[in-house]
């Protein structure tokens, strides 16, 4: 995890928290990367919403071990399903919302 966030901590662009940008002087590299291993810690699924989309295969197989944690299974779901190319499964809801769709049209052809 310590490689994720030295990684990520140089990269030029990443979304930090204002109050976090607001500091004088700008924070540096090492404040970067203790801020992104301090979120990881502490809430890996938004760890994962955030910067998920910037890590590679190898790197999200770190976070193999935290898929007990429902939030981070499903943003690992997610992200490995974006770096395949696929699209992920459509969410249950969405997928119910379809049939009824569909029956409802089956319904007024018959008619």
């Amino acid at each position: 995890m310590d490689h994720i966030t030295g990684r990520l901590s140089a990269v030029d662009g990443l979304y930090y928290s204002t109050s976090f940008l607001c500091s004088m002087p700008p924070p540096s590299a090492p404040d970067r990367k203790a801020a992104l291993l301090t979120l990881l810690s502490r809430v890996a699924p938004l760890f994962l919403k955030c910067y998920g989309g910037g890590l590679s295969h190898d790197e999200l197989a770190a976070f193999d071990a935290l898929t007990a944690d429902y939030k981070v299974g499903w943003h690992l779901h997610r992200l490995r399903a974006a770096l395949v190319g696929g699209s992920p499964p459509p969410p249950a809801k969405q997928i119910k919302r379809r049939l009824i769709r569909a029956s409802v049209w089956v319904v007024a052809l018959r008619r």
